[in-house]
C-alpha cells in the first residue's frame, strides 16, 4: 500500500512537475512571441522613420533646389545688365582717353576750313604794320599789380579780335612741333558770343601747321576765355578745354600779355613780330610778379622779324 501511495506520490509529483514545465514553456513561449512582436514593432518604427527622414530631406532638398532655381535666375537676369553696364563704362573711359589726345593732336595737324577775316577792331595789319616796331611804354600797360594770375578788369573782345604775332612763350606740348612764325587769328561770331581761334605756325622744315579752336568767354569781363581745340564734333564733351587769361594788354590793343591760372603757360602776343625791348621786359616783369616762372621762356623767330630780343 505504501508502495502504490509511493508511486502515486511521485506520478504525482511528475504530473506536477510537467505541469508547470509545460506552463514554464508557455510562458517562455508568450514572452519570446511578445518580444518578436516588440522587435517587429521597433523594426516597423525604425523603417517607418527612416523612410520619413528620407522624406523629409527629400522635401527639404527639393525646396532648395527650388530656391537655387529662383536665386539662379534672378542673378542670370542681374548679372548680364550688370555686366554690360560696367563693360560699357569701362570701354567708354578708354575710348574717350584715346580719342580726346588723338583728336587735340590732329587738330594741330589738320587744315581747317577758311575762316573769314574779321573787319573789326585792331586786326587790319597790313605790311607796314606788321614790319613796324611797336613800342609800348611802361605807364601805359593795363595790368592790376598781383603776386598771382590776375586778369584786367574788362577786355573789348572786338578790338582783341584780329591778327596776334606770338613774341614768345613757355613750352606747351601742342606747340612743340612748331619752330617759328607763330600766329593767332580771333574772329568773332556772328550767331554768339564766342571767339572762333586759328593758330598757325612752321615746323622745322617751314611746313604749315594749323589748329583751329573755338573761345568763349567765361564772364562779362571778356578777360577770361575758356578755349577749346578739340574737332567740332566732340567739342560737347567736358574736356580739352583750357582757360586763358588776358593779364595784361596796352590802351591800343598792339600788345596783349595771355596765360593759364595754374601758371603753366604763357604767351606774350603782339600785332607785329617786333616789339622794343623795353616793351618786352616791361610785359616779363608783370608775368613774374604774378607768379610766373620764366626760365623755360623761349623767344619765337618770324621770317620778317627785324628786332632781336634779349630773353
Amino acid at each position: 500500500m505504501k508502495t502504490n501511495k509511493l508511486l502515486m506520490s511521485e506520478d504525482s509529483d511528475i504530473q506536477a512537475a510537467g505541469s508547470q514545465s509545460g506552463q514554464n514553456h508557455q510562458a517562455f513561449d508568450g514572452r519570446l512571441r511578445d518580444d518578436d512582436t516588440r522587435v517587429a514593432s521597433n523594426s516597423s518604427n525604425a523603417s517607418n522613420d527612416a523612410n520619413y527622414n528620407r522624406a523629409i530631406h527629400l522635401l527639404s532638398n527639393g525646396e532648395r533646389s527650388i530656391n537655387d532655381d529662383l536665386t539662379s535666375t534672378c542673378l542670370n537676369d542681374e548679372v548680364p545688365e550688370r555686366v554690360f553696364m560696367n563693360s560699357l563704362i569701362k570701354h567708354t573711359g578708354i575710348a574717350l582717353a584715346i580719342i580726346v589726345p588723338l583728336a587735340a593732336f590732329s587738330a594741330y595737324a589738320a587744315t581747317p576750313s577758311e575762316v573769314p577775316t574779321s573787319t573789326v577792331g585792331s586786326d587790319k595789319v597790313d605790311a607796314n604794320t606788321a614790319n613796324a616796331i611797336i613800342d609800348i611804354k611802361p605807364s601805359s600797360i593795363i595790368h592790376k599789380p598781383a603776386t598771382e594770375p590776375t586778369t584786367v578788369d574788362s577786355l573789348d573782345l572786338k578790338k582783341y579780335s584780329g591778327k596776334w604775332y606770338e613774341i614768345g612763350r613757355l613750352p606747351m606740348y601742342f606747340q612743340r612741333n612748331c619752330a617759328s612764325d607763330v600766329t593767332a587769328t580771333y574772329t568773332p561770331n556772328v550767331t554768339d558770343p564766342s571767339i572762333t581761334v586759328l593758330n598757325q605756325c612752321a615746323d622745322e622744315e617751314g611746313e604749315p601747321i594749323t589748329a583751329e579752336g573755338l573761345a568763349k568767354p567765361i564772364d562779362d569781363t571778356g578777360s577770361k576765355l575758356n578755349v577749346t581745340f578739340l574737332p567740332s564734333w566732340i567739342r560737347w564733351l567736358p574736356v580739352g578745354r583750357a582757360d586763358y587769361w588776358v593779364l595784361a594788354h596796352d590802351p591800343s590793343y598792339q600788345t596783349a600779355l595771355v596765360g593759364t591760372p595754374d601758371k603753366e603757360y604763357l604767351w606774350l602776343l603782339a600785332r607785329s613780330p617786333n616789339i622794343s625791348q623795353e616793351s618786352y621786359a616791361n610785359y616779363r616783369q608783370i608775368a613774374q610778379q604774378q607768379g610766373y616762372d620764366l626760365k623755360a621762356f623761349k623767344l619765337t623767330d618770324h621770317h620778317n622779324q627785324t628786332v632781336n630780343l634779349v630773353p
